[in-house]
């Protein structure tokens, strides 16, 4: 486990503005970043990945995205690259992405439909696909956060809102983000659009969740403790 205090030193700094993006409902569970080293990619080479079907105009967004994590990490990605597997890029009708590395896959989807195809989605797709989880799932969720559990629609409490374990999941010392670019708006997946679903215990911050301008300063520290490239960490701004 990291030490938190030891992380302070590095001098890097990000602010975040706070936005309105309405969550849509995903597929598959998510929990923080998974512990299970089979699901992390290499290092060593790039990571490939290649457009199905996706405007220009959304390219180069999601290109940017790709270009931001490895701008201020150890990671490298190609496009049309010869690495495998090779994430898919599509127009698919939700933003979604596989987990992690899958082990034995040719081929991973990341699906970035309408709505989805603007830089800080396409940044957080690409977190899930190094293996981040949501920030509200973490196993410390519950020092920071409330739930409206009448006001989730059913099919998104497991899924999308499952508390995570030290056994399932690992936060490497770095603390709870409200401003994470992997974190849920205050409204998501509501049954009631009157009323909220997430509550930040520190009233402050109820705006400041589900902001999907860019990756906080936060994000990127957990991606590199993850992916141990904490010495190549950059100075950046906002």
């Amino acid at each position: 486990m990291w030490l938190f205090a030891s992380l302070l030193a590095i001098e890097v700094v990000l602010s975040v503005t706070s936005s309105d993006f309405n969550v849509s409902p995903l597929s598959r569970s998510r929990r923080q970043v998974m512990r299970d080293p089979s699901h992390r990619w290499s290092t060593s080479g790039p990571i490939s990945y290649y457009f199905d079907g996706i405007e220009p105009a959304a390219q180069k967004k999601i290109r940017e995205a790709f270009q931001f994590w490895e701008e201020h990490t150890c990671l490298r990605f190609r496009e049309n690259g010869q690495g495998w597997p090779k994430i898919r890029l599509y127009p698919g009708g939700k933003c979604a992405s596989d987990m992690g590395m899958q082990r034995g896959a040719g081929i991973q989807n990341m699906s970035l439909g309408d709505g989805c195809e603007n830089f800080g989605t396409a940044t957080h797709e690409i977190a899930h696909t190094l293996g981040f989880h949501h920030e509200h799932m973490r196993y410390d969720r519950d020092d920071y956060l409330d739930f409206d559990w009448n006001n989730i629609i059913a099919s998104a409490k497991k899924g999308n809102f499952e508390k995570q374990t030290p056994l399932t999941s690992e936060n490497y010392g770095v603390p709870y983000d409200y401003g994470s670019v992997m974190h849920y708006n205050a409204a998501a997946f509501y049954r009631d659009p009157n009323k909220d679903t997430i509550f930040a215990k520190d009233r402050l911050h109820q705006e400041t969740m589900g902001q999907r301008i860019k990756p906080s300063f936060f994000d990127v520290l957990l991606m590199n403790a993850h992916y141990g490239c904490l010495g190549e960490m950059t100075v950046f701004a906002s």
